[in-house]
């Protein structure tokens, strides 16, 4: 038993030296200049003019107008995962290829889940159970469990207890969940798409770095285990812990993709630039409902983009308010505004309908993605937003509300 303890471990440690994780070490993605030369780095960032080549703790600018071609494992994931959401119902076959194309872009974690993915529909599975370490001993499979050996058809059952819950993770992601592999690993492969979906959309507009830190996501069987905040009953993500929290309800985790994106935002424009300001909160809570809209699961692990859907519960809780807030309120809404029970439908409602209006609205969506610009620099206050509509507030004050009706 001993020595299959350490053939497990050894399988583990080179799989961990040959796919290093994220770090300043990391050179998975490569830049040829028009002069012939290569840079390896990690392109962090990509706007219409630069590339952002991070090369251990240094960002470099590179200009796209002396750049002859580039790979980035970004590129590459984004590519496998609009191959999967395209394909029919899975099977062995096409998660093993899907796999080792993941091995191909240098994306071990990628690739971890779609192998335990096949030993859902092929528990007895070969090529996957080798390639995610396991062995086979007296005819069946067995796989590490803390320090244990533990045959794989327990696996599931046994990491059902909190202590023992399953831990993995994606290329952006990481979770803890005792709600089963099916759901662990539909919930780190539904927050990448998440994440690809706003890089795709919004990234060259806005500068978006790549997520160099992943985000920790904890997933509880239930709401018993689940450790609430306060009066705040649903999944949220914590500031402090960076630590998205949320619980199975209905065979899917609890608000995932609204809470990620919070969490996103959060990583993106707060944790790694606190010097820079305070993310906007109502720009952050109505982008997470936005998301949260445009991105429907049809099926688990694979979300289907609809671009133009719009959340219509928000919107009637707008179109029948009596006493909406004045837009300088909302620019001002805090943390604790959206946790407080008063009126709270409503604050949550009117941010997403103005965030919507002017995303929407071609007279001001070029406005918009400016103070967003600056929101992402940290000066997303209400002062910035001022300024950049300045002839228009009072249009915007009418034309939401009667945007939402």
């Amino acid at each position: 038993m001993r020595n299959l303890v350490a053939m497990l471990l050894f399988g583990l440690l080179l799989g961990a030296f040959a796919n290093p994780l994220h770090g300043t070490g990391d050179e998975r993605d490569i830049i040829v200049l028009t002069n012939g030369k290569k840079l390896r780095g990690r392109i962090v960032a990509e706007t219409k003019e630069t590339l952002e080549l991070q090369v251990g703790s240094v960002r470099r600018s590179i200009p796209r107008s002396s750049v002859a071609s580039f790979t980035s494992v970004g590129q590459s994931l984004g590519e496998i995962l609009d191959d999967f959401a395209s394909r029919g119902d899975e099977t062995v076959e096409m998660l093993l290829e899907l796999a080792l194309e993941c091995d191909k872009t240098s994306l071990p974690e990628m690739r971890d889940l779609f192998l335990y993915r096949t030993l859902l529909i092929d528990p007895e599975n070969e090529a996957a159970h080798e390639k995610l370490g396991h062995r086979q001993t007296q005819g069946k499979w067995v796989a590490l469990l803390g320090s244990h050996v533990v045959p794989w058809e327990d696996q599931d059952r046994m990491r059902s207890e909190w202590g023992r819950a399953w831990e993995l993770s994606s290329e952006h992601a990481t979770t803890r969940c005792n709600a089963g592999l099916r759901i662990t690993t539909d919930s780190l492969l539904e927050v990448e798409y998440l994440y690809h979906t706003m890089r795709r959309l919004y990234g060259a507009d806005l500068g978006f770095s790549d997520l160099l830190e992943r985000l920790e996501i904890q997933i509880h069987a239930d709401r018993r285990s689940f450790p609430s905040r306060g009066s705040h009953a649903g999944a949220y993500f914590d500031n402090k812990e960076a630590v998205l929290y949320t619980y199975v309800e209905g065979e899917k985790p609890h608000q995932l993709l609204r809470v990620g994106t919070v969490g996103i935002l959060y990583l993106l424009f707060e944790k790694a630039a606190r010097s820079r300001g305070k993310f906007p909160v109502w720009v952050k809570e109505s982008w997470a409902d936005h998301m949260d809209t445009i991105l429907v699961r049809e099926r688990a692990g694979r979300p289907t983009l609809q671009l133009d859907r719009k959340s219509d519960d928000l919107f009637r809780v707008v179109a029948s308010a009596r006493n909406p807030f004045s837009i300088t309120r909302i620019l001002n809404f805090e943390e604790a505004d959206y946790l407080a029970s008063s009126q709270q439908d409503l604050k949550y409602g009117q941010g997403y309908v103005l965030f919507h209006y002017l995303m929407h609205q071609d007279a001001y969506r070029a406005k918009f993605f400016e103070y967003l610009r600056k929101a992402t620099e940290g000066q997303g206050q209400s002062s910035t937003f001022n300024r950049i509509f300045k002839s228009d507030l009072e249009a915007i004050e009418r034309g939401h509300l009667q945007y939402a009706r």
